[in-house]
């Protein structure tokens, strides 16, 4: 959780704008729980609601930056949005699951698959050109991302499932409380397999489709960039200066693949005509459904931590 907690501080520090649209989802998702909690057969208003809601939150969000009070209260530094994670996965895990974790949760899905759908029809308008090869030099080691080689790295970087065994705790405590009937065991958990893969793919086509240099601008250590640079000098960065100053904050070393995400999705439509100009939202409505989606399992993974214990003689037992 520490680990998914990092892409989140990397793309939301001194960006208020990002911040605040990831914030608001949390008083959205309060309304939409109570509004289903306390209003029969309202899952579609609050559903419609809450997207209505969030639309307009990262529209205004915009307006609101521009007023320099507004934005100061928003503009926090690495320090403060990690406390803050961690006290938001306090909050998700004690208050009740219908208040704030299920329909937060639940809002996440929708922002989650719609903006990946949007991507893969951006992909197949514009058709991008993948601009990073197919096999570097750094497959051995010695990457300014990763320092050791590809083996056995990627079975540490794909973290789902791949060794830190999270869904399968997830699974065991969280997911059955929230099944309607036993039949539905298949659908969500294969079927979220088959959306989480579709994730992947979509996530690396955007990341790829970057000029190799923008993409090692944004996600080397600011510390390790210049000597990085000095090593190889033609991974200059290409376009990344056009897409801040579209974008209005620093996109050098923000790392944990967050930012080249969204830099990627808002390069994919900055090629479709007439999106040249709203870049910026893009960016950060791709930031808020990664955002949202690292925090469903800081918050799950929170209330998960609860049921676990460890008894005086140290062994270890489930308490669901």
């Amino acid at each position: 959780m520490a680990g998914l907690s990092l892409a989140c501080i990397s793309a939301m520090h001194e960006a208020s704008w990002s911040l605040f649209t990831v914030l608001i989802t949390m008083p959205i998702a309060i309304i939409m729980g109570l509004l289903m909690r306390y209003r029969k057969d309202s899952v579609l208003l609050a559903s419609t609601l809450g997207g209505i809601l969030l639309i307009v939150g990262i529209i205004g969000g915009h307006s609101l930056m521009q007023y320099d009070h507004i934005a100061n209260l928003f503009h926090w530094d690495v320090e403060t949005i990690s406390i803050a994670i961690a006290v938001y996965g306090f909050f998700a895990s004690v208050l009740p699951m219908w208040l704030l974790l299920v329909p937060r949760d639940y809002l996440s899905t929708y922002l989650k698959i719609g903006t990946i759908l949007m991507l893969a029809v951006g992909i197949i308008f514009v058709q991008p050109t993948i601009q990073m090869p197919a096999i570097t030099s750094f497959i051995h080691g010695g990457g300014p991302v990763i320092g050791g080689p590809v083996l056995p790295f990627i079975f540490i970087v794909i973290a789902c499932g791949a060794i830190s065994g999270f869904h399968a705790v997830i699974a065991t405590g969280t997911t059955p409380k929230m099944l309607a009937q036993e039949r539905d065991v298949l659908f969500v958990g294969y079927g979220a397999m088959l959306v989480e893969g579709f994730v992947a793919l979509m996530a690396l086509i955007a990341a790829c489709t970057l000029m190799p240099g923008d993409y090692f601008a944004i996600n080397t250590p600011a510390a390790k960039y210049d000597s990085f640079l000095a090593a190889f000098p033609d991974m200059k960065v290409v376009d990344l200066d056009h897409f801040m100053d579209r974008i209005g904050i620093d996109l050098y070393g923000r790392t944990g693949g967050a930012v080249s995400l969204a830099v990627g999705m808002a390069h994919i439509f900055d090629k479709i005509p007439f999106m040249d100009d709203v870049v910026a939202y893009w960016y950060n409505f791709a930031i808020m459904f990664e955002a949202v989606f690292i925090l469903t399992a800081i918050d799950a993974g929170t209330r998960v931590g609860r049921f676990f214990s460890t008894r005086d003689d140290g062994q270890f037992y489930s308490c669901v």
